[in-house]
């Protein structure tokens, strides 16, 4: 069950977001793109089962003494995973409108208030009993932070060092298509210009370097 409400509620916001109002042309998704994100999703996926199960090798000890616990470490993973899709869904959203940012940001603070109390009344009605008093655990514990703080950086670092150099070549093809169109503008001004026989207009335009 909390499979499920991860997968459909948690994730769902982000990637519907983008595809109401980020559409992109169908020149950036080809086959090869479709296989090169598949690869970057398995290449997040190594990162945070690895690194979290080196992490809880032995089942950490907390301060309190007791064991965190598969439901400890399984809670903690699915919210690590959850800040690199958002964290990846940012990244290639070129759009920025309120309902992007409502998307990506809020899903994580609705995620947050939503986990507390469904540790509470879940287990209150017999129903995921393995979650009672869970948060608190979490939220007490340095490993908790830890992890989400650097295993999600770690997982996106290499995307946003290709997204910046991504923009930068996208950039400069678009400064050289606007360059080229208005080079071809002002040249069908030009024409126009002589055509019209408008001396001020060709005046003007030789002012300011056009037609020349």
């Amino acid at each position: 069950m909390d499979d499920i409400i991860y997968n459909v509620i948690f994730t769902v916001l982000p990637p519907l977001v983008i595809g109401v109002f980020d559409q992109q042309k169908n020149v950036f998704f080809m086959k090869t793109t479709f296989w090169l994100c598949l690869g970057n999703a398995l290449y997040h996926s190594l990162i945070l089962f690895t690194f979290t199960v080196i992490l809880f090798w032995g089942d950490l000890k907390q301060a309190t003494g007791l064991d965190s616990g598969h439901w400890f470490w399984g809670a903690m993973l699915y919210l690590a995973v959850l800040l690199t899709v958002l964290g990846k869904t940012a990244l290639v959203s070129d759009l920025w409108t309120k309902y992007t940012v409502a998307a990506i940001s809020g899903l994580f603070v609705f995620t947050m208030l939503f986990l507390p109390l469904y540790t509470v009344v879940a287990p209150a009605i017999e129903f995921s009993t393995e979650h009672y008093e869970l948060v608190p655990r979490l939220w007490t514990d340095a490993a908790f932070y830890f992890v989400l703080t650097l295993v999600p950086i770690v997982c996106l670092t290499r995307d946003f060092i290709w997204k910046y150099l991504e923009g930068d070549e996208n950039n400069g093809m678009d400064r050289v298509a606007i360059a080229g169109g208005v080079s071809r503008d002002c040249k069908r001004l030009h024409r126009c210009g002589k055509r019209l026989n408008a001396p001020r207009v060709g005046a003007a335009m030789r002012e300011n370097g056009i037609g020349r």
